[in-house]
């Protein structure tokens, strides 16, 4: 199977729940750059998949439709070092412990960031 990219839409939906800050316990590491006065912002961040989105990948023999391996709530937000390891270290990172690693992110990131915070995000996300 050809490999599927997560549409635009997928991709927001990630960075949105995932207030632009690496999902890794401890890490929170932000991943958008804002624009400069020469330049535009930049995103830092890498989307990982839970599942991977080819059956050889890591994590990729679990049971999810292949229609779903690029969805949303199949992708973490990630930064580079944090992204390697979750997929060099697939006992340790497994389905179970990246699913928990989202939903206690995600969590963080609404008990944490406020409206304005929320609604910049979104402004910005809208904006790529």
């Amino acid at each position: 199977m050809a490999r599927k990219d997560p549409s635009q839409k997928e991709k927001h939906l990630v960075y949105m729940a995932s207030g632009g800050f690496c999902a890794f316990p401890s890490c929170k590491k932000k991943l958008v750059e804002n624009a400069t006065d020469v330049d535009d912002a930049a995103i830092i961040g890498q989307l990982a998949h839970i599942v991977a989105d080819s059956r050889q990948g890591p994590r990729g023999g679990e049971n999810l439709d292949d229609s779903d391996r690029a969805k949303s709530p199949n992708l973490l937000l990630l930064c580079s070092p944090h992204h390697t390891i979750v997929d060099s270290q697939v006992q340790t990172y497994s389905v179970g412990v990246l699913r928990q690693m989202k939903a206690d992110h995600e969590s963080w990131v609404e008990k944490t960031l406020s409206k304005e915070e929320k609604g910049a995000l979104e402004e910005f996300i809208a904006y790529l």
